[in-house]
């Protein structure tokens, strides 16, 4: 089941209340989140997708909240989990979360 996100977009899983958005993509699509396949990166998607929810959120709440924590996106292709806090002043994610990839564990791929 996808999610829609304002404008033309769908995501794959949205958790409003903790505000992250999480995006799935093909199996090996996650090991760089940086390179472009076809016309997206991974980075390109979630950030595209969270700066559309939290600009909706803003619209809805009159522009004006401020949130004890942003917006995370997640990338994953179901190896390798990718995420970014959404920086609302600088309109972009932050700096990826942890230091290296994560690869999920082996006996959660199988």
């Amino acid at each position: 089941m996808t999610v829609p996100v304002p404008g033309e977009w769908f995501a794959d899983i949205v958790v409003p209340q903790f505000r992250v958005l999480i995006e799935v993509n093909a199996r090996g699509h996650g090991d760089d989140p940086y390179a472009a396949r076809g016309n997206k990166s991974p980075y390109a998607q979630g950030g595209r997708y969270t700066r559309a929810l939290h600009k909706a959120e803003q619209e809805r709440l009159g522009g004006s909240a401020e949130f004890a924590r942003p917006w995370i996106g997640i990338v994953t292709d179901g190896d390798t989990w990718n995420a970014w806090p959404f920086d609302s002043d600088a309109d972009r994610f932050g700096d990826q979360i942890g230091d290296v990839l994560m690869p999920a564990p082996e006996e959660l791929l199988n």
